[in-house]
């Protein structure tokens, strides 16, 4: 899975620390490289603060950093991660065994279009996240509705159900 910072609504203020962590303008590709989480990627379209448990490609177009975290949560590279990272209670992988790791992408016309589609099936499950708390929502409030006694269910419902039988 990869996090697309545009959809985040955290902020670090300066006098929280902002002015003493590393920092990326611009677009990057982000990736965890310790702990439980070690191998998770995220795009940022910068400005965006990181610590030291994760590293960064950066400098890249939109849609370069698109087709690279979607290439990096793959489970190929998944595993070379989690392998580079052994499997000690805390798994770590170095910034300079991070930075010697190949990711091969493709001619720029194949990102362009990698880079649509991975844009259309963000955009899908985004959507499809979105109904499912919807409906999540819905239920709650038809439940909470009808176990107050503000509504009840008609009689004629029983008659609906029969013909369905």
């Amino acid at each position: 899975q990869v996090f697309d910072s545009r959809a985040s609504e955290r902020f670090v203020s300066e006098s929280a620390g902002a002015s003493s962590t590393r920092r990326l303008d611009g677009t990057g590709v982000l990736q965890v490289c310790i702990g439980a989480t070690v191998g998770k990627v995220g795009v940022t379209t910068g400005p965006a603060l990181f610590n030291q448990q994760i590293n960064a490609v950066f400098g890249l177009s939109v849609t370069d950093a698109r087709v690279l975290a979607a290439s990096m949560a793959s489970p190929q590279f998944q595993t070379e991660i989690k392998r580079a990272a052994g499997s000690s209670t805390m798994p770590l992988i170095s910034k300079g065994s991070w930075g010697e790791m190949e990711v091969r992408l493709p001619d720029e016309d194949s990102r362009t279009q990698w880079a649509s589609m991975l844009e259309g099936a963000d955009a899908a499950a985004t959507a499809h996240a979105k109904s499912i708390a919807d409906l999540r929502a819905l239920r709650s409030n038809l439940l909470t509705a009808l176990l107050s006694g503000e509504h009840e269910i008609p009689a004629t419902y029983d008659e609906l159900m029969v013909g369905e039988a």
